[in-house]
């Protein structure tokens, strides 16, 4: 199973963080017991790791969901980085 979470400008380019070696879209794949985030070139960025049936002895075990959720998080974060348009700071200098 393979997640996309894609970051892209308005004109559909990819988009990379300033000084960055890791093209976009970032996908989160489903491996046994872990999900990996992988660049556009493949490279394996993240590994969040999960057990199907946390003990509770082992406080610092993730369950599925939970993996699932800080490995999209990890995936979305070129979107972060992505320059952002001031388009109400051009309106607001333009009038």
């Amino acid at each position: 199973m393979v997640f996309r979470f894609h970051a892209l400008m308005a004109d559909e380019r990819a988009v990379v963080a300033p000084d960055s070696h890791f093209p976009t879209p970032w996908t989160v794949e489903e491996q046994f017991a872990c999900f990996t985030v992988r660049d556009a070139s493949g490279k394996a960025l993240g590994y969040f790791y999960y057990k199907e049936e946390p003990d509770r002895r082992s406080a610092k075990s993730l369950t599925k969901d939970e993996a699932r959720m800080i490995a999209a998080s990890f995936a979305k974060l070129p979107e972060y980085w992505a320059p952002k348009s001031n388009d109400h700071a051009l309106d607001i200098l333009a009038a």
